[in-house]
């Protein structure tokens, strides 16, 4: 939810919370109950999605961190193994290549740490 939905969500909440002890000034009006269930109806579904949508949120933000720590560290991994291959291969070129990728990779590993 936005800034101004859960400004609403509040507003909804308090004029619940105002109406909620104040039954005996309301009871005679007319239709009054009806509207007022679906007011307190109305704000619990919205309070349901907030939650769905805050967990979906941090859920996916958990996984995308997951992911970039493994392709990270599989970029590692595998910059390492080029780098041995090359330096038994005798391929300067490529060792060069390698160890600054490397160099890039544990620098991002440190950055990215959790």
């Amino acid at each position: 939810m936005n800034t101004k939905q859960e400004s609403k969500v509040k507003m909804y909440s308090a004029t619940r919370d105002f109406l909620v002890p104040n039954e005996a000034i309301t009871i005679n009006l007319p239709e009054f109950a009806q509207n007022f269930t679906v007011l307190q109806s109305t704000i619990r579904e919205i309070q349901l999605i907030s939650e769905t949508q805050k967990e979906v949120r941090t859920g996916l933000a958990k996984d995308k961190k997951d992911v970039r720590n493994t392709l990270i560290a599989l970029s590692a991994d595998n910059s390492r193994k080029v780098f041995a291959f090359a330096k038994i291969a005798g391929n300067k070129t490529l060792m060069d290549s390698v160890s600054s990728a490397l160099f890039i990779q544990c620098n991002r590993e440190t950055f990215f740490a959790p």
